[in-house]
């Protein structure tokens, strides 16, 4: 993968400076989509690399909110192919589609220009190409027992794989259910000096209220005041979680001046949408 990526000439040290990944078991598109919001709020022109897509595959590769154009997807993707073809036939190297898909994000947000990019992981950490990116802020969202052939069979051990998408010296928050792994996570990342941050302990959240239409709360670094979100609708039990973690992943990692205060706006711009029935049925929304 690391030669792909140079045959494609992607700037890895930019790349890792202006990048965040998130991974973790359930959360991590939602998750993504509030980080990339944020960096849109924030006036960055801001990439984000997700998955799966749900109508076009135009859809895993946006730019301030707007999928890649079909010309681009197919000059794009024709780079890559010749690039694979060329690896392949010199190493005997092969590729999965979604390792295809994640360097045809790279040259994309690369020759526009992205001030951000956020990447969400597809299996795992340790071993998924997001790795690449070398992203000194990332994100946990969860840990569940999943893919135990690959990322081991306890928790500890799915958790320690999603930890390594990030980069020595970075930084990671990871999510509530996180907080019983604690102890494991943070002797695994002190012998690569990374630092971990838990949702509701190092980051506080505070002041919740629900009423039909909205979810609110203050959340805060714990040496710092508190800032405050809302979310609609309360049905999406788990948007505190994920905003608050996408939040907290922009002001952990990136300097105030990269993300300055507006970024607060990013939560009445997020829309993420799931079909609960086949395509053909119409969108339930979350906004944010």
């Amino acid at each position: 993968m690391a030669e792909l990526l140079e045959a494609v000439a992607i700037d890895r040290e930019k790349l890792s400076r202006m990048s965040a990944v998130v991974t973790g078991s359930n959360g991590k598109g939602s998750t993504a989509a509030f980080c990339a919001s944020i960096g849109r709020a924030s006036g960055l022109r801001t990439g984000l690399f997700t998955s799966p897509h749900l109508f076009r595959v135009n859809e895993r590769f946006q730019i301030d909110g707007v999928p890649i154009a079909n010309h681009d997807l197919i000059r794009l993707k024709l780079q890559i192919e010749t690039a694979i073809g060329e690896i392949s036939r010199r190493r005997g190297e092969r590729f999965g589609s979604f390792e295809a898909m994640f360097a045809l994000a790279c040259p994309y947000f690369q020759q526009n220009d992205c001030d951000f990019a956020v990447f969400e992981a597809g299996i795992g950490g340790r071993y998924d190409p997001v790795r690449l990116v070398g992203a000194h802020v990332t994100c946990v969202t969860s840990i569940d027992t999943e893919h135990v052939e690959l990322l081991g069979n306890t928790l500890e051990l799915i958790a320690f794989d999603k930890s390594d998408a990030c980069a020595a010296g970075g930084t990671i928050v990871y999510g509530e259910n996180c907080r019983n792994l604690k102890p494991h996570l943070l002797e695994y990342n002190r012998t690569r000096g990374v630092t971990a941050l838990f949702v509701r302990d190092q980051i506080g959240i505070d002041g919740e209220s629900a009423t039909p239409s909205a979810q609110q709360f203050d959340f805060a670094f714990a040496t710092r005041s508190p800032s405050s979100m809302s979310a609609t609708p309360p049905t999406a039990s788990n948007n505190r979680s994920r905003a608050c973690k996408a939040f907290m992943a922009g002001k952990a990692g990136f300097s105030s001046s990269a993300f300055p205060p507006t970024r607060k706006s990013a939560k009445s711009s997020v829309r993420w949408r799931r079909p609960s029935t086949p395509s053909s049925a119409p969108r339930r929304t979350t906004r944010v």
